[in-house]
């Protein structure tokens, strides 16, 4: 991200080209999204080819990063052994909340996801999305 630590829409517009990209080296078509600190979506991209129901799950995989403050597979494995709560707190979040690998919170507050590839994939993607233009 730029210097402030606000997530910037150019910021976000940076991410998206660097996740595409990653996506296209893997050989994979993929819904992206980025939600600042509160959820809020900033910016988001659905390649072509990709399924049409990729991007809500890319945008709730990121929100549930940037709730939690820590990547999306990990609230998965907190809850695995809980999925009845999982069920309950994703309808009182009215969907948004997606306990799945493939998104990652952003040092400065905010998340990116993915979502129409494997997990491990998605999650792969996002962290591209997510590194250092210098990295």
């Amino acid at each position: 991200m730029s210097d402030s630590a606000a997530l910037t829409l150019s910021d976000a517009r940076a991410m998206l080209d660097r996740a595409i990209a990653h996506a296209d080296a893997l050989g994979v078509t993929v819904s992206i999204a980025i939600v600042d600190g509160s959820g809020v979506p900033v910016a988001s991209a659905r390649m072509d080819g990709a399924s049409f129901v990729s991007p809500e799950i890319a945008l709730g995989k990121a929100w549930t990063a940037a709730a939690f403050k820590v990547p999306s597979g990990k609230v998965a494995e907190s809850m695995a052994s809980a999925p009845a709560f999982a069920s309950g707190v994703s309808a009182a979040t009215h969907g948004r909340f997606m306990p799945r690998q493939g998104a990652i919170a952003l040092d400065g507050g905010g998340a990116i996801g993915a979502s129409g590839a494997t997990s491990a994939q998605d999650e792969q993607i996002a962290r591209a999305g997510a590194a250092s233009p210098t990295a």
